[in-house]
């Protein structure tokens, strides 16, 4: 199950770095341990499965750390992890012969994101969060624009339309 504490653990142990490439590592291994408690009808994630969806947010989250880009290449990392794995529901949760499923309907708040995230920064800012309760903050919105609402979807042995929640 999706678990925003998990979430916000992992970024509050984030090392600070001045490094792009070791801060986009740090925050996508976060969200990689976040989303491993991903169910589907019950069946958790397949270690691994999503590995491409991780690479693509990577990749999107390049120039981040420029001036005001931070709150944007995450939602940009976000959205290309959900666009990668959209076709690999069968592989990252298989419930075949019961269910086969064809794929995955990304969070529909995930375009709020940045502007979610730019928001609660400053938030955070004024009311002079810890580290923790900040990384908690972040992690809820993160669970709530990026992270739930989404569907794997396909059909039963049957033939009917099936629409799973990913938990």
């Amino acid at each position: 199950m999706l678990d925003p504490n998990t979430l916000a653990s992992n970024l509050e142990n984030m090392t600070p770095t001045g490094d792009e490439q070791a801060a986009i590592a740090a925050f996508s291994n976060a969200w990689s341990t976040y989303f491993a408690g991903a169910s589907a009808s019950g069946t958790p994630a397949v270690p691994g499965s999503f590995d491409t969806g991780i690479a693509a947010m990577r990749a999107a989250m390049t120039g981040f750390s420029a001036p005001n880009a931070g709150a944007p290449g995450i939602q940009a990392g976000i959205s290309a992890f959900w666009g990668i794995i959209s076709p690999l529901a069968a592989t990252i949760w298989p419930l075949a012969p019961a269910v086969v499923l064809a794929a995955v309907t990304p969070p529909p708040g995930m375009s709020l994101i940045a502007a979610d995230l730019l928001a609660l920064f400053v938030q955070n800012l004024s009311a002079n969060l810890s580290l923790h309760d900040a990384a908690t903050a972040i992690a809820i919105k993160l669970h709530s624009d990026g992270g739930t609402g989404a569907f794997a979807t396909g059909e039963s042995a049957t033939g009917s339309p099936v629409s799973l929640p990913i938990l």
